[in-house]
């Protein structure tokens, strides 16, 4: 499972995780967040989840309303290519 960034993300992953344990006890539940996340330490104590991993991850940024400053926005710009890679 993955998500994060925010408790209306792993709130729902928390309850799916308690309802497949009590169908299958046995199944092995991997949480997969992004390295940095404030709220990483939730789906960890979750004694549902067997495993948590954490990855770096880009962010794509878009301003809408923003138009052409948008476009040419150097830093913006720069953010978005180094979180391509």
């Amino acid at each position: 499972m993955t998500g994060g960034g925010s408790g209306g993300h792993i709130t729902p992953i928390l309850a799916v995780a308690s309802e497949l344990k009590a169908i299958d006890k046995t199944i092995v539940i991997s949480y997969i967040g992004q390295t940095g996340d404030k709220l990483a330490d939730i789906p960890a104590a979750d004694p549902n989840i067997t495993a948590v991993y954490s990855v770096q991850a880009g962010k794509f940024r878009r301003y809408h309303g923003e138009g052409l400053k948008q476009l040419l926005d150097l830093p913006t710009i720069y953010k978005n290519i180094r979180d391509g890679f």
